[in-house]
C-alpha cells in the first residue's frame, strides 16, 4: 500500500480534448469540407517527425521516455487531498504528545504518500527538525529539477511544430513548383502545404502547449503539498502543540477549503476539537 499513488480523473481536461477535436474537425465538416483533406500522412510526417527529433536533439532519451510515461497525468492526475494530509497530521501530532515521537512509526507505515511516509517515519527516528527540514527540502529540489523536465519536453514541442509546419509547407510548395506541367500533381503538393500547417499549429496550441502548463501546474500543486508535509514533519519531531501545527497547516489550503474546514468547526463544536488539540 505505501508505494500506490491514487490517481483521479480531470474532468476539465477530457473536454478540453474533445472540445478541441470537435471544434477543428466539426468546423470543418460544416464548412462543406470532407476528413481525408486535413488527414495526410506526408504532412503527419513531417510534423511529427521532425518535431520528435527536435526534442531529441535538445533532451535525453530517457527525459524524452519520462515525458511520454507521464502523459496519462494530464487527463489521470495523482491525487492529493491536503485536508485528508492536515487531520492526519494533526492526528499523529496528538499521538506524538501522548506517547511520544516512537508511537507514531506503526501508524506512519500505514500511510500510503511514500514522501509523507517517509518523512514521518524520519521524525519517529528523532531526527532534529533542523536537519529533517533540510534533508526533506534537497528532496522536494531534486524531485522538481526531475520532473519538471517534462513540462519543458512539451513546451520544446509546442515550438518547433508550428515552425516545422511552416518547413512542411515549403515544401509542399516546392513540390508544387517543381510540377507546374502537370495539374495532377499539384493538388497533391498544395494540400501537404496546407495541411502541415494545420498539423504544426494545431498540434502545439491544443495540445503540446497546455499539456506543459497542466503538467507545470500539477508538480507545482504537489511541490506544494509536500512542503505542507515538511511543515507538519518538523513540527510534530519540535513536540509543538496540535493546534499550533493545525494553524501553520491550514495555511498550506485553499481559501474555499479553510472556509469549508471554519463552517464545519463552527456547526461541528469546534470548541471540543480544541479542547482535544491542547491537551
Amino acid at each position: 500500500m505505501a508505494g500506490k499513488v491514487a490517481r483521479g480523473i480531470d474532468i476539465a481536461g477530457i473536454l478540453g480534448t474533445v472540445l478541441a477535436f470537435v471544434a477543428i474537425v466539426g468546423g470543418h465538416l460544416f464548412e462543406g469540407g470532407h476528413l481525408n483533406q486535413i488527414v495526410q500522412p506526408t504532412a503527419g510526417l513531417i510534423v511529427f517527425g521532425g518535431t520528435c527529433a527536435g526534442i531529441l536533439v535538445e533532451f535525453s532519451w530517457p527525459q524524452f521516455t519520462k515525458a511520454i510515461k507521464v502523459s496519462r497525468d494530464v487527463l489521470n492526475p495523482p491525487k492529493s487531498d491536503p485536508r485528508e494530509t492536515l487531520d492526519k497530521i494533526i492526528e499523529l501530532a496528538k499521538l506524538a504528545r501522548r506517547q511520544g515521537l516512537v508511537a507514531i512509526d506503526r501508524e506512519a507505515q500505514k500511510i500510503e504518500n511514500p514522501f509523507m511516509q517517509k518523512a514521518l517515519r524520519m521524525v519517529a527516528d528523532g531526527i532534529e527538525p533542523k536537519a529533517l527540514q533540510g534533508a526533506l527540502n534537497k528532496q522536494i529540489h531534486n524531485l522538481k529539477k526531475e520532473e519538471i523536465s517534462s513540462s519543458k519536453i512539451y513546451a520544446a514541442a509546442g515550438g518547433y511544430a508550428p515552425t516545422i509546419g511552416v518547413l512542411g509547407a515549403v515544401m509542399g510548395l516546392i513540390h508544387v513548383m517543381g510540377n507546374l506541367t502537370d495539374p495532377s500533381k499539384l493538388g497533391a503538393g498544395i494540400a501537404v502545404a496546407f495541411v502541415a500547417t494545420l498539423y504544426g499549429v494545431g498540434i502545439a496550441n491544443l495540445f503540446f502547449l497546455p499539456m506543459a502548463g497542466k503538467l507545470k501546474s500539477q508538480l507545482d500543486a504537489r511541490m506544494h503539498h509536500m512542503e505542507m508535509v515538511i511543515e507538519g514533519a518538523c513540527s510534530i519531531a519540535a513536540s509543538e502543540n496540535p493546534l499550533i501545527v493545525e494553524q501553520k497547516l491550514t495555511a498550506y489550503l485553499s481559501s474555499a477549503e479553510q472556509a469549508a474546514m471554519e463552517a464545519a468547526e463552527g456547526g461541528g463544536g469546534g470548541g471540543g476539537g480544541q479542547n482535544e488539540a491542547a491537551a
